[in-house]
């Protein structure tokens, strides 16, 4: 069965990332996106990544100014998002390039980042 690539969880406003410095596991999130071999696990797990990004400081009981004082910050964690990406594909693509490795398993991760972006962009920003 096929799944979209939109956010439509039911739980979607019940959680919010409060300090995304202190999260634990983001980097074993990112290792599952790239490596699952399962297409659902994939899915699943880049729409939990992209949410975690997107759920930052989303406490419906924020006061205006320290949502505005938070805004830089979140920022900043969005456009890291963006450039792991972009690092990501950069290596895949010099790995294909340099014929390191599986090309098969880079090209699988390049075709998995150009989702994974079009889903946090759409979605991020």
């Amino acid at each position: 069965m096929h799944r979209s690539l939109k956010m439509e969880t039911p739980h979607d406003d019940q959680y919010y990332v409060q300090n995304f410095a202190e999260l634990l596991g983001i980097d074993g999130l990112w290792e599952i996106v790239l490596k699952s071999k399962n297409e659902v696990v994939f899915s699943d797990s880049m729409h939990f990544l992209v949410n975690l990004h997107q759920r930052i400081g989303k406490r419906p009981s924020a006061a205006a100014a320290a949502a505005q004082l938070q805004v830089m910050g979140i920022n900043e964690i969005r456009k890291k998002f963006v450039d792991k990406c972009m690092s990501h594909l950069q290596h895949s693509v010099d790995a294909i390039r340099n014929d390191e490795g599986n090309a098969r398993e880079h090209s699988r991760h390049i075709d998995r980042l150009i989702i994974l972006l079009q889903v946090g962009v759409e979605f991020l920003f």
